[in-house]
């Protein structure tokens, strides 16, 4: 709990951004089955207040890492929703106005939401994207019972079938050509099913992102890039209408 962590917010809010999260900060977090000591609480408390200064509130992003969800029992599940719920609650009673859900990426949220990564055959696993829906769902029910006018948003990876699971930076292969035939990816069609299952549990805003299933989608922002300024990579060997001497200089950053 630092006086820099506290002015890296601030100069965001004084920037002109008007609602910041703050991404997973486990000392900001509420001691499970406790509560916050006077020292954290008046942290907590005073970065709310300086950002308020300057027109901007507070949000949380809630994540935790995905492992093992395919052999937790009904009351572990219960434990694990709990938690998240307790952490947003406690952010909520010292002025946080917003929390968001990672359901994307390598997170528990998203492994239940995942037909790759969820093998369960219970009412939180199988085909139905309703039954693997149901994890992140009922922690956003379980938010909107304990704060009732926080906002709440969910985090996920809207196209997620498309994307190079290999990790291969050459992009010369189709995507889809070698994601389908290895991995079970979240449809589209899916990702609308999801987004109203959590509209009916009280969620008020979707984060919706291009994510490669079991990756973090910064890791492939670069390709992104490139396709888009029509660039030749560093790591990939010039051809002739693009000689490596016309390369932008920027491009070497992924050497």
């Amino acid at each position: 709990m630092t006086d820099e962590l506290i002015e890296y917010y601030v100069q965001l809010a004084k920037g002109g951004v008007e609602l910041i999260y703050v991404e997973t900060v486990s000392f900001l977090e509420v001691p499970e089955g406790g509560e916050y000591d006077a020292e954290t609480r008046a942290y907590l408390e005073r970065l709310v207040s300086e950002c308020g200064k300057y027109g901007a509130t507070l949000g949380y992003q809630l994540s935790g890492y995905g492992t093992g969800e395919n052999e937790m029992s009904i009351e572990e599940i219960k434990a694990k929703q709990e938690r998240f719920i307790e952490v947003a609650k406690g952010l909520w009673d010292v002025g946080f106005k917003a929390v968001e859900l990672n359901c994307a990426g390598f997170n528990m949220p998203a492994h239940f939401l995942s037909r790759f990564h969820n093998t369960r055959t219970d009412a939180y696993g199988g085909k139905p994207i309703e039954n693997r829906a149901r994890f992140a769902a009922e922690i956003f029910a379980g938010i909107r019972r304990a704060c009732p006018d926080i906002t709440i948003q969910a985090l996920i990876d809207c196209v997620e079938e498309n994307d190079n699971l290999t990790n291969n930076p050459t992009i010369m292969t189709l995507d889809i050509d070698v994601t389908t035939p290895h991995t079970k990816p979240l449809t589209i069609e899916e990702g609308i099913a999801a987004a109203k299952c959590f509209e009916a549990a009280g969620v008020d805003s979707m984060h919706l992102r291009i994510g490669p299933l079991g990756y973090h989608t910064a890791q492939f922002a670069a390709d992104i890039l490139f396709i888009a300024n029509s660039w030749t990579p560093a790591w990939r060997p010039a051809s002739p209408a693009t000689p490596s001497s016309t390369q932008p200089t920027c491009c070497r950053i992924l050497n």
